[in-house]
């Protein structure tokens, strides 16, 4: 914290700033987990209750449901009407809850070649680097917890552990017949790990004329999210989790203070902030106050301002609910090839 001393202005120091020599510090990553829940949250969840979700003073943690109906198919017709008596439920919603912290003393940064504008922005984006990792962790693992267990049996793939295994030259071509097969329709959505890339192209984007004629309407079906933190494990070179579109999305959540931009005193207050990258809503806490610093910077800095920052926000992963394992979220895997 606060450990800017090397590049203070004493030395001759090589001024790099706006240029490329220190970008990749703050390079972003692919987080296509995170990011397919958030691009189906509209579809999946009603935008007002979503809005009602945001505004809650407690984190909401219940969702009524409708239990699937075995239906009796009749054959004749009779006064004596039986029907059939519908099971509602809660289904319970399962938080997290990520964030970091920002600390900057402007005194510092007066003498250094850093200026407390460029550290802010470093902190701050560093912090959504490390969040945004968190949260495609926790969103691939929604989707392996929540993949359907009871899976449709095809000619086309054989199951095992919970997944389709089949080869790399056939799973874009299969997977509408499978996913059909559990009465899931398209288009589709395809999370899966970063190696996958590499077919994706194989497959769509090196064959000229010819692909365009032959497979752009296979290629239409799907919409790739590819993630780092998606693991496709020791025995296989791809996993794929295929869901039908608006399938699934994220609750975002602030706490009551954050919602109603309270002022603690003594300098420290709350409010909402968007960030600029996915567009999350995070109750952020900015504090100002004395410190004193002088063990780290020495004599001069016993009584310093000391900007401070927490960014933090709840997030609960939902898919749309089943009631007999046959969730929305198909696993697929392409085995490593054997060794003779």
């Amino acid at each position: 914290m606060l450990t800017l001393d090397p590049t203070k202005l004493l030395d001759a120091i090589i001024d790099v700033k706006n240029r490329k020599f220190r970008n990749w510090e703050t390079r972003l990553s692919r987080y296509g987990a995170l990011s397919a829940f958030i691009d189906n949250t509209d579809l999946l969840l009603p935008k007002s209750l979503v809005e009602n979700t945001r505004k809650s003073p407690g984190r909401p943690q219940k969702i009524p449901v409708l239990d699937k109906m075995n239906v009796e198919v009749i054959d004749k017709r009779s006064c004596n009407i039986v029907g059939n008596n519908g099971v509602s439920k809660l289904a319970t919603l399962s938080w997290v809850t990520k964030g970091f912290e920002i600390v900057t003393a402007p005194a510092i940064n007066a003498g250094n070649m850093i200026s407390l504008e460029e550290d802010y922005a470093h902190q701050l984006l560093n912090g959504l680097i490390a969040v945004f990792a968190a949260l495609d962790t926790a969103a691939a693992n929604a989707l392996e917890l929540n993949k359907a267990t009871s899976l449709a049996a095809t000619d086309l793939a054989t199951i095992a552990a919970g997944a389709y295994q089949m080869d790399i030259n056939d799973i874009y071509f299969y997977m509408e017949a499978i996913m059909e097969k559990n009465d899931l329709y398209g288009p589709y959505l395809d999370v899966a790990n970063t190696e996958s890339i590499a077919s994706w192209k194989k497959y769509w984007e090196s064959f000229g004329l010819a692909n365009e004629q032959n497979k752009a309407g296979v290629a239409d079906r799907y919409v790739p999210y590819r993630s780092n933190r998606v693991n496709p494990g020791a025995t296989n070179s791809e996993v794929h989790y295929f869901a039908a579109e608006g399938s699934i999305g994220i609750f975002n959540w602030n706490h009551w203070e954050a919602q109603n931009n309270v002022d603690f005193g003594n300098g420290t207050k709350v409010t909402i902030k968007e960030d600029p990258v996915q567009g999350l809503k995070w109750a952020v806490t900015e504090k100002t106050e004395c410190r004193d610093l002088s063990a780290t910077h020495g004599p001069g800095y016993e009584a310093t301002m000391v900007k401070s920052e927490q960014w933090i926000a709840d997030f609960s992963f939902v898919s749309a609910y089943s009631s007999d394992n046959k969730t929305p979220i198909i696993k697929a895997v392409v085995p490593k090839p054997t060794t003779p």
